[in-house]
């Protein structure tokens, strides 16, 4: 620092001569210092009088103030000593002098304050449990009377007051979770766990009795109106309605119908399926029972597996319809009666019902391939609408497998199935959409393959799908050609791989922003250890980029692979950058260390920054490693900034750690940095970290202020697209989305 201001001043007169720091200084140049450093302090001197006179009156009106203000405390303070004075005199007798007289009445005062406080919150806590004892008692009254709604809401909002879960134990009643929870409150939640007992036992046994299926276990029976021993007499009942509510607002509604539900399934449900009755019974009162009874037949013919089948299954039709007229003329069933074509009218039916099944079991085979799919068996697989291959799961190739089969059934089934097999081709593929990230949740939130060949399943389906339409529709019933329309279910399989990839980028820019702050904003690096923990961080961060290389990079599309590291890539150089220009006060030593530490951290990264250049100009450099002197690896640094604009600022601030003040000065003038993406703020910014404040400095921070750029067309083009880039590289990580177009 000391040379510098020295520099400075034996250049001031020496005019662009430069001057050997390793040289003594001579005598001549010591009488030069001297004369220089007696000028410097008359100018200085002389700089002060005129400012002084200059400003005479301010300085008199301040001075004057001050002088007013001083007599004015003086005042003050001879006031406060007549009074002290004074009640000195008042209280000479006394043993306690009056200061300690003043405390203890301070302290007097302040404990009767705080007994006073206590009290009235006694008093409020007294008021308050009295009041819930109180409440309780007239909702243990309620329940005794009948008056089960009242006694609900009160008991409800008590549990809100005493501060009961709703998965509550007696045992957790009786411990009280609060040290300093008065034991009044225990046996408040005690005697209202007892009333809340008592009001669910009440409302079970009335819903039991008012939903019930009988001995038989043929019917459900309902009451509307019930009555209970356990209800007063003189109530007169209580209506169904009255009851279900009450156990709504107490939250034992769900487990009434829950055993309900399962005594249905018991003795209702499991013998309809295999007895040939069903029972309705729906009570309005207990005297008024109307029954509805159906019978069902006892079996009914099977439906075809096959489409060829559903053609050949017209003769049954026929044959079905002659049996039934046959039966009519031998007066066996009924001629005016349509319930007894039930056959028949199923025959006739039987395209309907083989669509159905046909859906059902499409569905459910592909429900089945999904969930028990791991997603980690490869296939190689071409697009239909890019010239390149791409690795997908098994699960996916075997779901469109599934759909080319439907569609080809369709192609040649009649209209209604094949309706039929559109829509269960429709809902196969959206279930592949709605299944799977759920299924795979926990894989889709950490840097994982099974997210990229999720992405890649999704890109694969929604390029077969684009190509569906045009494979089969002219195959297709006339009037369904129209229909026939999937294009679609495109888009939500291009939104979803998009999401998946974006995830997994979002992934490995939060792993970076970890690794980063490990690295304390590369503060203090010419220290040992703050050194150490930089160098760690980067080389984190770069195990972390490599990882994802590795990952990526075989599976995904060379595009998606490049825009997808371009844009991590340019994100990470633009947070190192900004963290190296946001320092402040860098001495020589720290600047070497910072400018190693970048610069082992790119040469690292070599195969990292290849793998996102074409192949030809990567095929060109054959190392892993990068030097300046080699004319290949140069055009390399090239290509790589020009796709990462935040690169080449990064390595521009490595060498303006190691330039002089006046070769940063005429790089900023020439627009070398400007076109490279620094702004003036920067500049100097950096230079205020880097040099001490000199008159040199002012000289050359006043130049980078007023420098005006005429920029041609090329670099004011090339400083578009550095502003922009370092913009985006500035947004914090949670702002960042990766978007690529498919289309």
């Amino acid at each position: 620092m000391e040379w510098r201001l020295v520099k400075e001043l034996l250049t001031e007169n020496a005019g662009s001569e430069e001057v050997d720091e390793s040289r003594a200084v001579s005598a001549p140049y010591l009488h030069h210092l001297k004369d220089r450093l007696h000028m410097r302090s008359l100018q200085i001197k002389d700089r002060v009088h005129n400012y002084i006179k200059s400003h005479y009156h301010d300085f008199f009106n301040i001075i004057s103030v001050a002088f007013h203000a001083s007599n004015e405390v003086q005042t003050i303070s001879q006031k406060l000593h007549q009074i002290f004075d004074k009640l000195s005199d008042g209280y000479k007798d006394l043993e306690i002098p009056i200061d300690s007289q003043l405390c203890r009445l301070a302290a007097e005062r302040a404990s009767v304050k705080k007994d006073l406080c206590e009290k009235e919150e006694a008093r409020r806590l007294v008021l308050t449990i009295s009041d819930y004892v109180k409440r309780l008692e007239n909702a243990r009254i309620n329940v005794e009377q009948g008056h089960l709604i009242q006694a609900a809401r009160a008991l409800q909002e008590l549990r809100i007051a005493l501060r009961v879960s709703q998965t509550w134990t007696q045992d957790e009643l009786r411990v009280s979770s609060d040290l300093l929870q008065p034991q009044a409150f225990t046996l408040l939640k005690i005697e209202w766990a007892s009333c809340f007992s008592k009001l669910q036992e009440l409302l079970e046994d009335l819903f039991n009795i008012a939903i019930r299926v009988d001995n038989d276990h043929t019917k459900l029976c309902v009451d509307l109106h019930l009555e209970c021993e356990k209800l007063p007499a003189s109530f007169g009942g209580i209506d169904l309605a009255s009851v279900l509510m009450a156990m709504e607002i107490v939250g034992i509604l769900d487990a009434g119908f829950a055993r309900l539900a399962d005594s249905l399934i018991k003795y209702i449900i499991i013998p309809i399926i295999h007895n040939s009755s069903i029972n309705i019974i729906s009570d309005e009162s207990v005297k008024n029972k109307p029954v509805l009874s159906q019978d069902l037949p006892s079996g009914i013919q099977a439906v075809p597996d096959e489409v060829s089948e559903v053609t050949e299954f017209q003769m049954v039709v026929k044959l079905t319809r002659d049996f039934e007229h046959e039966l009519k003329d031998m007066a066996l069933i009924s001629s005016s009666d349509d319930k007894d074509d039930r056959l028949s009218n199923f025959a006739l039916n039987i395209e309907i019902h083989f669509a159905s099944k046909k859906k059902n079991y499409i569905l459910a085979t592909v429900r089945k391939l999904i969930v028990q799919s791991n997603f980690k068996v490869l296939l190689a697989v071409e697009l239909l609408f890019w010239p390149s291959t791409l690795a997908v799961s098994l699960a996916a190739k075997q779901l469109m497998e599934i759909v080319h089969e439907a569609l080809k059934d369709a192609c040649s089934s009649p209209r209604q199935i094949a309706l039929e097999f559109y829509h269960a081709v429709r809902d196969a593929l959206l279930l592949y959409r709605a299944i799977v990230p759920v299924k795979l949740a926990k894989e889709l939130n950490t840097l994982s393959q099974v997210a990229i060949i999720v992405h890649n399943d999704c890109l694969y389906l929604a390029q077969e799908i684009l190509g569906l339409a045009f494979e089969y529709r002219e195959s297709l019933p006339n009037e369904l050609k129209e229909n026939f329309v999937f294009v679609d279910l495109a888009p939500l399989f291009h939104q979803l791989a998009e999401q998946m990839l974006n995830h997994q980028v979002a992934v490995v820019l939060s792993g970076l922003k970890e690794a980063l702050d490990q690295a304390n904003g590369f503060q203090n690096t010419h220290k040992k250890q703050q050194s150490e923990m930089a160098s760690l961080a980067l080389d984190q961060a770069v195990v972390s980029l490599e990882n994802a290389r590795l990952l990526w990079q075989p599976l995904l599309q060379k595009t998606i692979y490049k825009k997808a590291m371009q844009c991590i890539l340019q994100h990470f150089f633009a947070c190192v950058g900004s963290e190296i220009l946001m320092l402040d006060d860098m001495s020589v030593e720290e600047t070497l260390q910072l400018r190693k530490l970048v610069q082992t951290a790119l040469g690292n990264m070599s195969s990292l920054l290849k793998s996102v250049i074409d192949d030809e100009m990567r095929l060109r450099v054959s190392g892993e490693r990068f030097e300046k002197d080699d004319n290949d690896s140069q055009i390399l640094w090239d290509q790589f900034e020009k796709l990462i604009p935040s690169l080449h600022k990064l390595r521009r601030i490595t060498d303006l750690l190691d330039m002089s003040l006046k070769s940063i000065t005429l790089s900023w003038e020439s627009g070398e940095l400007i076109v490279s993406g620094f702004n003036s703020l920067e500049v100097q910014k950096l230079v205020r970290a880097i040099f001490s404040d000199t008159t040199l400095r002012r000289e050359c921070l006043k130049r980078i202020e007023n420098t005006e750029f005429i920029l041609s067309e090329n670099n004011s083009k090339q400083a578009a697209v550095s502003r922009g880039s370092r913009q985006e590289g500035a947004k914090q990580q949670n702002d960042i989305k990766f978007i690529i177009y498919y289309y």
